[in-house]
């Protein structure tokens, strides 16, 4: 199962003078509504979900098999990792432009709450998306987007579906190196290229009478 997330544009905005960039690993506690049953027989590993960051890099994990690099040294693009080493077809990096002119309505309200102890304050996008960040730490990751202030609970948009993600444990403690990188193993590739494999598979597991009456149609 390989989910990928689009996480909304913010627009440009200056950090609070005392955040601090946060630097270690943040895990978050997934439910997706009416999938409860399902999402229970995954393995822990297809449903870990974690931000972690270190030395201006930051690595955002979808339930095992997707993750997002960023690096600040490099702000014109993200990396989109896709592991599908279970269905034999290795690992897979897509270089993702990052677009600067792409912006949402957003709206810091006053509204707080307590997670894990931190502040948490409400941000609202295009009217209806909400984040709950803490402004006393910041991501690098780039800075048009709603990943900025340090995200406590959020929904995400993924295949029709929509994640909902709050933090269960934040530790300051910094990751390895390796845990930040883009695995140096890993198939660049476009995302038109990857659609293709994707297709191909797809087509490899399709039993042969579907195939058969595909082509008769």
């Amino acid at each position: 199962m390989s989910l990928l997330i689009t996480i909304p544009s913010m627009g440009q905005k200056k950090k609070d003078k005392a955040a601090k960039v946060f630097e270690g690993t943040i895990t978050y506690s997934i439910s997706i509504e009416g999938m409860e049953e399902a999402m229970a027989m995954l393995p822990e590993s297809m449903r870990s979900v974690y931000i972690k960051s270190r030395d201006g890099k930051s690595i955002f994990s979808v339930m095992g098999t997707s993750k997002m690099y960023y690096d600040k040294d490099n702000k014109n693009e993200m990396i989109v990792g896709i592991d599908l080493t279970m269905l034999g077809l290795g690992s897979f990096c897509i270089p993702t432009p990052i677009d600067d002119n792409i912006s949402a309505k957003v709206e810091y309200s006053k509204e707080t709450k307590k997670i894990l102890g931190y502040k948490a304050s409400k941000v609202i996008i295009t009217d209806s998306i909400e984040f709950w960040v803490s402004k006393d730490y910041y991501l690098n990751f780039p800075i048009q987007s709603a990943m900025y202030y340090l995200p406590l609970e959020f929904d995400v948009e993924s295949n029709g579906m929509t994640i909902h993600l709050i933090a269960k444990e934040i530790s300051f403690d910094k990751p390895s190196k390796e845990d930040v990188e883009v695995p140096a193993d890993c198939q660049r590739t476009t995302m038109e290229e990857f659609q293709v494999i994707m297709e191909e598979m797809q087509e490899g597991l399709m039993p042969e009478e579907d195939l058969d009456l595909e082509e008769d149609e």
